[in-house]
């Protein structure tokens, strides 16, 4: 593949919420424990692809040094989400369906997906009207200094 050819990751982030939030979503239809099975197969699926590229996106949007930070803010909302969630659960429904959580998900996920993709948008935007630096300014960036000196054979 070439360098034109290769695929954003805005674009990778979005699939990943796609099958994470669809699957999660259809919780709420499942009557059978092997719909549950298939259900949370393909919810683990796709929260494990975000996870896993979600290190890249963040370095995307914010850089390689703040990447700590970001990662960290990250888990924090995904905690508070977590939290949230309990509370919904028992507020959605007092019959004591475990459904109703995820009929109130589909809500919530078609709001992640949208706002991923606008994120996404403004991302890829955000690339394409970036400058360039030059020559003198790559040699003088920390940044590049410490990833290179990280993946450096010589420094081993």
């Amino acid at each position: 593949m070439g360098v034109n050819e290769r695929i954003h990751i805005s674009i990778i982030m979005i699939f990943n919420y796609l099958i994470a939030q669809t699957a999660l979503s259809s919780g709420g239809f499942c009557y059978d424990i092997w719909q549950f099975r298939l259900q949370n197969f393909f919810s683990g699926f796709g929260i494990g692809l975000f996870q896993a590229c979600l290190g890249p996106f963040l370095v995307a949007i914010v850089g390689p040094s703040q990447l700590p930070g970001a990662l960290g803010y990250t888990n924090l909302i995904n905690g508070f989400a977590t939290f949230c969630a309990i509370y919904i659960s028992s507020w959605s429904g007092g019959d004591g369906d475990v459904r109703n959580t995820f009929y109130v998900s589909i809500y919530f996920g078609i709001t992640a997906v949208v706002v991923s993709i606008i994120n996404s948008i403004l991302l890829m935007a955000r690339e394409k009207h970036k400058r360039k630096p030059s020559m003198k300014q790559m040699r003088h960036s920390s940044e590049l200094n410490a990833l290179t000196n990280i993946t450096s054979v010589e420094n081993s």
